[in-house]
């Protein structure tokens, strides 16, 4: 038996040879594996003792083997594919997906695959600034400031954005300013009472 470990043996073509099962026709399951497997390796863990092979890459389904390691009797690699190939080699079309190879890149966003995944990104991203528009609000303005028009306006529908004092407006004569920082914004109200009920608008989360 070859001496593998899980780390040089994922992509090769190997040829396993069971153990003969004890118990003849009445082990249920004598059958369920040939004694001789050839597949490519797609995955080994000697720490749970267990051999994956996938023996028919490429097609729609393609077919795997798990293996318990302690019922095989010998690992090899398989015969060269092509002439002049070397053994355990696979032929293209019994290797391992690009994605799931030994030590494969990431797909490139030049690939198909990374240009729908870039327009992805991009319309994801169109969307969130789609989103953060508010009536009249630029796209410069803080995620903060909005927040706090949002907050606002669920207790005040006519708040909205004055884009001229760029500032939040309520009514004719209340604005919230964010100076120096829209974390604690300023409110200017005609009169003391109603510049404490937007405070306390304000302070609810």
């Amino acid at each position: 038996m070859a001496d593998f470990n899980d780390m040089d043996i994922v992509g090769l073509r190997v040829a396993v040879t069971m153990k003969e099962p004890t118990g003849g026709d009445k082990n249920p399951g004598a059958n369920v594996v040939p004694r001789n497997v050839e597949g490519t390796v797609y995955s080994m863990n000697p720490q749970s003792g267990f051999l994956v092979l996938m023996t028919q890459p490429g097609v729609e389904r393609s077919s795997f083997k798990m293996l318990k390691m302690s019922f095989i009797e010998n690992i090899e690699l398989a015969a060269a594919q092509t002439e002049g190939g070397k053994a355990g080699c696979p032929a293209p079309n019994q290797a391992l997906p690009t994605g799931v190879a030994q030590y494969a890149a990431l797909p490139s966003l030049q690939t198909e695959a990374g240009e729908s995944l870039d327009r992805k990104i991009t319309q994801k991203k169109r969307q969130g600034e789609e989103n953060r528009k508010y009536n009249g609000v630029d796209d410069d303005i803080s995620i903060r400031a909005l927040e706090v028009l949002d907050q606002l306006g669920r207790v005040y529908p006519d708040c909205r954005w004055d884009e001229d004092r760029n500032c939040i407006a309520i009514g004719k004569d209340i604005h919230v300013i964010g100076v120096p920082s829209w974390n604690k914004p300023k409110v200017k109200a005609p009169d003391a009472d109603t510049e404490a009920r937007i405070k306390k608008a304000l302070e609810k989360k």
